[in-house]
């Protein structure tokens, strides 16, 4: 059962793989004229939530407890990876990276929308934990997962999660934490949307156990 869920989980991210926006042919003309100043003026990339169908929304909430997706417009920038990961943190201090995968953006691709996915499982009475994650353009995607034992030492009643609500600014050679999965047994979680600063990254990862979600642009 577990390598049917598993399977599934990956031919959904694949499925996302599949409906990466493009901008189209005309538009790619329009904004041709106005590339290299666009460049100079602007060196950046935005990174935003990912626009969904109701039908994806439905598979991302049948196959995990937490997903984030994002879309990144990397027309502005020379991207040669993508590098993603997730952090464990237990009362502020880093615990274990729990997984990471750097993605090759090839120099000769017209790809400029990285669609990235981030799906989150607890299984087995919230004994056990799946992480999910792919990166993806038109032309290539890569995925990767982790399943791993949680052994918490109790059961945590309050969870919440934070991401980005606008479109974001991002930056060559800077990580950046978009999202957040906080799990404790306090009476209340003040939730931050990303990126988040340093401080902000201290006052978040100062619960029981919560999930960093970090991407960076190379």
């Amino acid at each position: 059962m577990k390598r049917v869920i598993l399977l599934f989980v990956l031919c959904v991210t694949v499925f996302f793989a599949a409906c990466t926006t493009e901008p189209s042919n005309e538009s790619a003309t329009n904004q041709q004229g106005n590339k290299e100043q666009s460049r100079e003026e602007q060196k950046s990339a935005v990174i935003k939530n990912g626009e969904l169908t109701p039908f994806e929304e439905g598979l991302l909430q049948s196959i995990g407890d937490r997903a984030f997706v994002h879309d990144i417009d990397i027309e502005n920038l020379d991207v040669s990876e993508v590098y993603v990961t997730v952090d464990h943190y237990t009362k502020g201090e880093l615990v274990s990276k729990v997984v990471e995968m750097t993605t090759p953006i090839y120099e000769n691709s017209d790809d400029k929308i990285i669609r990235t996915v981030f799906i989150n499982q607890q299984f087995e009475n919230n004994k056990k934990e799946r992480w999910a994650l792919s990166v993806m353009t038109n032309s290539e995607s890569a995925h990767g997962s982790i399943e791993r034992e949680l052994n918490l030492d109790e059961d945590y009643s309050l969870s919440a999660y934070g991401g980005i609500t606008d479109p974001v600014s991002l930056s060559l050679n800077e990580l950046y934490a978009v999202a957040s999965v906080i799990r404790t047994n306090e009476d209340t979680i003040t939730v931050i949307n990303g990126p988040l600063t340093n401080e902000e990254l201290k006052e978040v990862t100062n619960y029981d156990h919560v999930y960093i979600v970090s991407i960076q642009l190379n």
